[in-house]
């Protein structure tokens, strides 16, 4: 890929085993937490910043890992900058995990305060690890918003920059759902998965291009074993 301008963060290895009871991560084995960890430092922002900073996660097409990736990224934040506020947000309403992810029962969230059926204040629900907050995709039911609401999700996404450090936005693949690409263009940053062995080079460089053209800023790829 470096041929092409590409520059790969990191290669970070994802087990198919299911989470263990009481595991750190939920969903991501224990054994690639060290390269989470790196990675969070390679995409954020080392500098104090006076508003949050937005990083979408997303990939060229489905099954690529992303949300996995994104909620291994924000407890392996959690470990480094344990002081910080963190949160996910699930923007994939056709394929919601995070939910799952952190065992959440299915509640309101992202699409109900987009459709204003829910007041921002009230959508974040607080984990365990109590520095993370997790926003679902809420009452989906596998379909997703159309047109695509920019204006009430850059209104979510300010609102989120004022409340804490770090926000992860977990999108759908790009090649699957035109509205990811419009989503990126409000986050600061967009990083792109790329499971190994399994993506098709034609593939990211058209989600690339779907990118570039919206405007979104791309800040790396990530290699999902």
């Amino acid at each position: 890929m470096r041929e092409k301008g590409w520059d790969i963060a990191i290669a970070v290895a994802r087990s198919g085993r299911p989470p263990m009871p009481g595991a750190t991560v939920p969903g991501v084995a224990p054994a690639v937490l060290p390269s989470l960890r790196s990675l969070w430092s390679a995409v954020f922002p080392a500098s104090d910043r006076s508003r949050g900073y937005c990083l979408m996660v997303t990939a060229a097409e489905q099954g690529e890992g992303v949300s996995q990736i994104a909620t291994g990224l924000a407890l392996a934040g959690l470990a480094i900058c344990p002081d910080r506020r963190i949160a996910v947000v699930d923007f994939n309403f056709q394929r919601p995990m995070v939910g799952r992810l952190f065992r959440l029962p299915a509640v309101p969230g992202v699409v109900d305060v987009l459709a204003g059926r829910l007041p921002i204040e009230e959508a974040p629900i607080q984990t365990q690890e109590m520095a993370i907050d997790v926003l679902p995709a809420g009452c989906v039911n596998g379909s997703a918003l159309s047109p695509f609401p920019r204006a009430a999700a850059g209104q979510l996404l300010e609102r989120l920059r004022e409340d804490y450090d770090h926000i992860l936005l977990d999108a759908p693949a790009v090649n699957g759902d035109g509205a990811t690409a419009e989503l990126g263009c409000l986050a600061d940053g967009v990083l792109l998965v790329i499971k190994a062995g399994v993506t098709r080079r034609e593939a990211v460089m058209e989600a690339r291009w779907r990118l570039d053209r919206a405007g979104a800023r791309l800040v790396g790829a990530v290699l999902n074993d």
